[in-house]
């Protein structure tokens, strides 16, 4: 096998398993939410404004207002990296269950003791990182597309 289509089939190799580990991970818990209205805030502690959620390799990074009664806080959390659609976290005796859709579009808490402190918020933008994955594939298909297989 010549370099020019050795190079050939690593770029593909490369776009194929990027295109196919998209696939796997598409659910993206990342980027800014829009708390909607619902929670009771006069007995739970409900989100407001905006909910920011960053990532790093290994976490996922949770950052929001919060109003509980009158007291506004900044409420911050972070969580082993996920690759599901919920998790459950438990805070002073009660247990609090955070879900994605499948869509990535919804976010939504819900508090397994009290029903009225079940709340959702709509992505309204996603990550960065989103865009400049595009970017890279585009460019790897630009590059397997340009490059003669056969010399």
């Amino acid at each position: 096998m010549s370099s020019q289509s050795y190079s050939s089939y690593l770029a593909l190799t490369c776009l194929i398993f990027l295109s196919s580990s998209d696939v796997v991970n598409s659910q993206q818990w990342t980027g800014n939410y829009n708390w909607g209205s619902g929670c009771n805030s006069t007995v739970c502690c409900c989100g407001t404004n905006t909910l920011i959620v960053t990532s790093s390799v290994t976490h996922l990074y949770f950052t929001t207002p919060t109003i509980c009664g009158s007291t506004t806080i900044t409420s911050s959390w972070s969580v082993v990296q996920l690759y599901s659609y919920s998790y459950t976290r438990y805070v002073h005796g009660q247990t609090l269950i955070y879900s994605l859709s499948s869509d990535s579009k919804t976010f939504s808490i819900s508090n397994a003791q009290f029903s009225a402190c079940f709340q959702t918020a709509t992505k309204s933008s996603a990550a960065i990182f989103y865009g400049l994955y595009s970017a890279v594939l585009a460019l790897l298909t630009a590059t397997v597309l340009l490059t003669p297989i056969f010399s």
